[in-house]
């Protein structure tokens, strides 16, 4: 809500509680954009604009005005960060994000915009979260299974011999497919994935695979393997063909499949 004392509260009661806050939001140019302040006061600290964002958004916004003029006033607002914090640049965007530590870890406010979230993200703060926490990555087995029912498969999974008290599982629907997800936090009981991997191979057979773990798309997500890809892959590999003769689908098969 945009309701100065109601974030100032939850601000201060999450920085108490928690080893990590991550706020996005709330850092754009109009009166309604409220996080640094709020922020800032439930910290105890004040607010100062950051130079180096200032005079990024002073040459981007030069390349679509005639002169500084022409820039508001408010424009700067974006520019704003909470007094001693470290300021991490967006390299996508405008507004910078603020991190500053707390008594229980950190707190960081970041832009609300997806793919500027994602980028201050992935290039400077998750590698200021390794060095404050001490993370190491999760590994991660996926898995997916077709045309079997949710129920069907959920109840061989949960007799199978799996760790779920070390290992974290779930398993979701999509059209015509099953994914099935087991993490491992603790790089010691990595292990175990590799115990599940055979125990579902064992249970499932032909009806199950593995996607690669550890590879990405472009978007930066774990990299998936469409019902249409696995049987391309399979036809490559045994050197056989399929032909469609399509009316309604008008050759959306035959392109899903190439």
């Amino acid at each position: 809500p945009d309701d100065e004392r109601r974030l100032e509260e939850a601000f201060s009661e999450l920085c108490e509680r928690a080893e990590l806050v991550i706020i996005s939001g709330g850092l754009g140019p109009t009166a309604d954009d409220l996080t640094i302040g709020t922020l800032a006061r439930a910290l105890g600290r004040g607010v100062t604009r950051d130079e180096t964002a200032r005079e990024n958004m002073r040459q981007k916004a030069l390349k679509r005005v005639a002169s500084e003029a022409e820039i508001p006033g408010n424009f700067y607002k974006q520019a704003e960060v909470v007094e001693g914090a470290l300021v991490l640049q967006n390299p996508v965007g405008l507004a910078p994000a603020s991190v500053v530590k707390t008594k229980r870890g950190l707190v960081a406010a970041l832009p609300g915009v997806p793919f500027e979230l994602r980028a201050i993200f992935s290039e400077s703060l998750a590698e200021e979260l390794t060095g404050q926490f001490n993370l190491s990555a999760p590994r991660i087995l996926r898995a997916k299974i077709m045309g079997r029912p949710e129920s069907w498969v959920e109840d061989r999974v949960q007799q199978l011999a799996i760790d779920r008290e070390k290992l974290e599982y779930g398993i979701s629907a999509r059209p015509g497919e099953l994914l099935l997800k087991f993490i491992s936090h603790q790089e010691d009981q990595h292990s175990l994935l590799d115990d599940a991997r055979r125990l579902l191979e064992s249970e499932f057979k032909n009806d199950i695979f593995f996607l690669p773990e550890g590879l990405k798309e472009a978007s930066g997500g774990p990299l998936d393997i469409s019902l249409a890809g696995r049987v391309h892959a399979l036809l490559v590999a045994s050197g056989a063909s399929v032909a469609t003769a399509e009316s309604c689908t008008g050759g959306l098969i035959a392109k899903r499949l190439t």
